[in-house]
């Protein structure tokens, strides 16, 4: 066994330090002369376009309103205190608030005392008035009973029997009775005229519902002095409905009435978004004037309302189509910055580099965009834009890679990998 001074062991350490130091330094070195390494692609995500039936919906706020003739107000006709609220009719049930009612259904009952007091008196004077048509009937028969023997009497013209004076007299009496007759005839007439203005006044004093619909909330009380106009209660038939939306003179343009680009859905405001299921309408008034403060123009679409789901004076949104169904070449709304305007694209192009190798190089252009479907999240796109004069844009779309995901800060020229997205349902 061969043994070492310690000596010459500690130089032959030190000498390899300082060489291992030596090669450290030299290594470090040879990296920052050289070039830095090419960044690793980008990976993203891309789709192809592809043609889908879409169609255009636009989505607008509005108030619900009931139909022009489905809203009613009973209010008071004539000055009168509340007698009865709801009474039972002689033929129908009393009505109950919320409940339905039926044209001509009591309301509110007045106090009519006073009305028919009068009617009583009048009608008194119409057995008086009758009476007094008998006694001129009778004397108009008796005059001419009179006259009629009188000259029955006298014969010829040559007959000095009966004196020309007394034929005419009585002929003076029957124009008496036969007016006297007329003033009682007249005299009844009016009574009777009387008898049934009292009547039509006598209704004035039941207050009923004058449509069919859901009776609103009382808003008298019995023994309460109504003045003539004052409300009683709403009457609303809400089996149709009506949704006022405002809308500016861009989208009106649009905007049809008749078939077949009438159709109008309610937006659901606990999903947001129309459904097949929400109900469907469609669009039946439109305002040929602007609104002189806002520049909007009124328009009504009418809904069924059978199950009374929607209440009048709600603010909803209603989603109209203004362009009809058709195939249109769309791709995810995911694929737009629309933080950009004109909003941009990314897409995927493949390119040969100077050692003549392929690589995937992002492209930003400029999107010409048609409809929107919230829905179902997809864009129409009809082109693209370079923002560089020079730029050459691929024209056909059905072959572009359009970037769905990851293409927030890429730059023009970036190399990247893109990745088709997995498909729902598809094994991994």
């Amino acid at each position: 066994m061969m043994c070492f001074p310690g000596r010459f062991v500690r130089r032959l350490l030190w000498l390899v330090g300082w060489a291992m130091a030596f090669l450290v330094l030299g290594c470090g070195k040879s990296k920052q002369a050289g070039e830095e390494p090419p960044a690793p692609p980008a990976p993203v995500k891309v789709v192809h376009a592809h043609e889908e039936e879409m169609a255009e919906w636009t989505d607008l706020p509005g108030t619900t309103l009931p139909l022009p003739n489905h809203m009613a107000r009973v209010s008071a006709a004539i000055d009168g205190k509340v007698l009865s609220v709801l009474p039972d009719g002689s033929n129908s049930p009393a009505a109950a608030e919320g409940a339905e009612v039926q044209p001509d259904q009591i309301i509110v009952q007045l106090n009519d005392l006073a009305a028919r007091a009068t009617l009583a008196k009048t009608m008194a004077v119409q057995h008086e008035l009758e009476a007094q048509k008998q006694q001129a009937d009778t004397a108009v028969r008796l005059a001419t009973v009179n006259l009629q023997s009188l000259k029955q009497l006298k014969g010829g013209p040559t007959s000095t029997l009966v004196s020309e004076v007394d034929v005419q007299r009585l002929n003076l009496a029957l124009e008496d009775a036969q007016g006297k007759q007329q003033e009682a005839a007249a005299k009844l007439a009016s009574n009777q005229v009387e008898i049934k203005a009292i009547n039509d006044q006598l209704k004035l004093y039941t207050l009923r519902s004058p449509i069919r619909g859901r009776l609103g909330a009382i808003q008298v009380v019995p023994g309460q002095s109504l003045i003539m106009g004052a409300t009683v209660a709403d009457v609303v038939d809400l089996k149709d409905i009506d949704v006022l939306c405002f809308v500016p003179p861009s989208t009106l343009s649009r905007l049809t009435k008749g078939p077949p680009h009438k159709l109008a859905r309610l937006v659901r405001t606990d999903r947001g978004v129309p459904e097949e299921s929400a109900p469907q309408g469609n669009v039946v008034f439109i305002a040929d004037q602007a609104q002189a403060d806002t520049g909007s123009f009124p328009v009504k679409v009418r809904f069924p309302n059978e199950k009374l789901e929607l209440r009048a004076n709600l603010v909803v949104r209603v989603s109209i189509q203004t362009q009809p169904e058709e195939k249109r070449l769309v791709l995810p709304d995911a694929a737009l910055m629309e933080d950009q305007e004109p909003p941009e694209v990314v897409v995927v192009q493949t390119e040969l580099n100077e050692k003549k190798e392929e690589k995937q190089i992002a492209h930003i252009y400029q999107a010409v965009v048609g409809i929107h479907d919230r829905e179902k999240h997809l864009v129409e796109i009809r082109g693209l834009k370079a923002s560089d004069p020079e730029g050459k844009p691929p024209t056909n779309l059905r072959e572009v890679q359009f970037v769905v995901e990851g293409g927030h800060g890429l730059h023009e020229g970036d190399e990247v990998k893109p990745e088709e997205p997995k498909k729902e349902g598809a094994e991994d």
